[in-house]
């Protein structure tokens, strides 16, 4: 009885070393952590909530979006004593064209025209992130 577990335990493992992670809840953090954790990695399924830094995921080759996604997208900013400050403009402008190129080009034309300006996560579907050059995963 104890072997299943066990033998369950151990297929997820096998198909994370294959197939990469599956993000499910993930509210973003440092770009820069972000792209260095990135350094490797060939693609992840995104199969729930990918926010901020997370929707970065979409420039490794082997990133697939579910339906169930949601990516969440916003200007970026910096903590300074706690508080969540906005970028100098050079560096903000510097970040956001850095980003944009890890998005497909409809998402990156949409980033840039409209969600890299608001301070709120504005976020598109699964199925939107595909009608707009996200790979949609295999069932």
């Amino acid at each position: 009885m104890w072997l299943l577990p066990i033998f369950a335990l151990s297929l997820v493992f096998w198909a994370t070393a294959i197939f990469g992670q599956t993000v499910t809840y993930d509210m973003g953090g440092s770009i820069k952590a972000r792209l260095e954790e990135m350094q490797g990695m060939s693609g992840v399924v995104i199969d729930g909530e990918c926010f901020s830094a997370c929707t970065l995921y979409l420039g490794l080759p082997e990133t697939c979006v579910t339906s169930r996604a949601k990516l969440g997208l916003h200007s970026p900013k910096t903590k300074l004593s706690g508080y969540i400050m906005p970028l100098p403009k050079d560096e903000w402008e510097s970040l956001t064209q850095l980003m944009s190129t890890y998005y497909p080009e409809k998402i990156s034309e949409w980033y840039m025209a409209e969600a890299r300006h608001s301070t709120d996560i504005v976020t598109i579907t699964g199925e939107q992130a595909v009608a707009m050059g996200a790979k949609a995963c295999k069932s």
